[in-house]
């Protein structure tokens, strides 16, 4: 993901990344504001982190669900869907990131892509050992 944003960002598609207009945010209103270097370090961490977690969570979900389809096709679907959750309804509506209107189709469409390859990186960790770590049978290819 952060691939995608930063060649986005190199090649002017977006003025600046999520991540960072969203650590940014939450420190402004925490009172401890923060800026620079510090603040694209807490944004990494913290976005490394929401990924992290958001895995752990797919993982968990699917541990339960057992093996259902493909899990790239899944993990996709997950990652368009944390996007669509995120950007087009949560973190405008609570002020974190500027609405659609505000940051462009643009900003959209790099984070719809960046979105995309979480899901197919996703999709690639849980498939060597099966569904999230459910062993696979013998003869059995996902």
């Amino acid at each position: 993901m952060s691939v995608v944003m930063l060649g986005a960002r190199r090649l002017g598609l977006i003025d600046r990344q999520p991540p960072e207009e969203i650590t940014q945010q939450v420190s402004d209103r925490t009172g401890s504001p923060i800026r620079g270097l510090p603040l694209r370090i807490a944004a990494t961490v913290a976005h490394l982190a929401f990924g992290a977690v958001g895995g752990m969570v797919f993982a968990s979900l699917l541990r339960l669900t057992g093996p259902v389809g493909s899990p790239v096709r899944l993990a996709v679907t997950y990652g368009l869907s944390i996007w669509f959750v995120s950007y087009r309804h949560a973190l405008p509506a609570w002020g974190l990131v500027r609405s659609d209107r505000e940051a462009g189709v643009t900003r959209d469409v790099v984070m719809l892509a960046a979105h995309v390859v979480y899901g197919l990186v996703l999709g690639r960790l849980l498939r060597p050992r099966g569904w999230a770590g459910v062993p696979r049978s013998r003869g059995h290819r996902a």
